[in-house]
């Protein structure tokens, strides 16, 4: 009649009579979840734009192409990233040589490191004609991030495109004509 049960120790209760229903709403928190159910996603973030943005004689370096919302993350987890961007690329000479990458800034520090490095090329192409003077292309890059940090830190991720060649690109554009970059954040226990 007081609405507290008495007397039943853990695991007490019959097998299935906690149900879905009964837990109260957002109350199997990611914390719960980490806990020694390894593999599990704890928690999915994404974000886009197809917002253009247009750099005229844009000069070889890096450009970052879209940057995440803060996460905060759970102890002792993995972070799979998936991100696509598109670019176009203009200029009359040839070839295009670059790289892209994805980087991470931990706590709102304004430090960003590298998660997936360049390593070498990522993209070339050489032309062979002087009237194919400009590429279009969606270009993909991922990486597995085991960030090793505490339960409640924040982490961004952000895309970055390295132009290497030529070193004055007549124009660089990303997301011409409202084509869509994206980055996909998955938290693994």
């Amino acid at each position: 009649g007081s609405g507290t049960l008495t007397g039943v120790s853990v695991g007490g209760l019959p097998d299935g009579i906690v149900d879905a229903d009964m837990l109260a709403s957002s109350s199997v928190t990611a914390g719960k979840l980490a806990s020694g159910v390894g593999g599990k996603i704890l928690q999915v973030a994404t974000k886009k734009t197809t917002t253009g943005a247009s750099n005229s004689n844009a000069s070889a370096g890096d450009y970052v192409v879209l940057t995440s919302d803060a996460i905060t993350v759970s102890a002792g987890s993995t972070f799979l990233i998936f991100a696509n961007y598109h670019v176009w690329m203009q200029d009359n000479s040839n070839p295009f040589y670059g790289s892209r990458k994805i980087q991470r800034e931990i706590g709102g520090s304004g430090s960003w490191s590298d998660v997936r490095g360049t390593g070498g090329s990522t993209f070339e192409y050489q032309l062979t004609s002087t009237t194919l003077n400009a590429d279009s292309d969606l270009k993909p890059v991922h990486a597995i991030d085991t960030h090793g940090q505490s339960a409640g830190t924040s982490i961004k991720y952000r895309i970055v495109h390295v132009s290497a060649v030529p070193s004055s690109c007549d124009l660089l554009v990303f997301q011409r004509n409202g084509n869509e970059s994206n980055i996909v954040m998955m938290e693994v226990g």
